[in-house]
């Protein structure tokens, strides 16, 4: 049997012992967003770049109908979407990028 002085130490240990492991739950847990926000950074200065080049372009490569962006934005599956709601880009800028690359090829 543990004396009073014992069971303070036992307690005390897997108090210890708890809070470590919330602590390294903790750590995983900020080191996930910190990948994400540099993840995010990441893309976003790809993202600035391919604005930068597409400005530079021939204007006959960058001026598309109506009736070709509403035709490509039309087929954007919910997917994409979804992806450019979450990086705040607009579908129907996409669509452009995708209709000069097209271009190009």
């Amino acid at each position: 049997m543990l004396s009073g002085n014992q069971t303070l130490q036992v307690s005390h240990q897997s108090k210890i012992l708890k809070n470590q492991k919330l602590s390294s739950g903790n750590d995983k847990l900020s080191s996930g967003k910190q990948a994400v926000r540099i993840e995010r950074e990441s893309y976003s200065k790809e993202y600035q770049k391919t604005k930068e080049a597409y400005q530079k372009l021939n204007p006959a490569l960058r001026q598309h109908t109506s009736d070709e962006l509403n035709s490509k934005v039309s087929t954007l599956s919910p997917v994409v979407r979804a992806k450019l709601k979450k990086n705040n880009i607009a579908p129907a800028e996409y669509v452009n990028f995708l209709l000069s690359r097209e271009k190009i090829r």
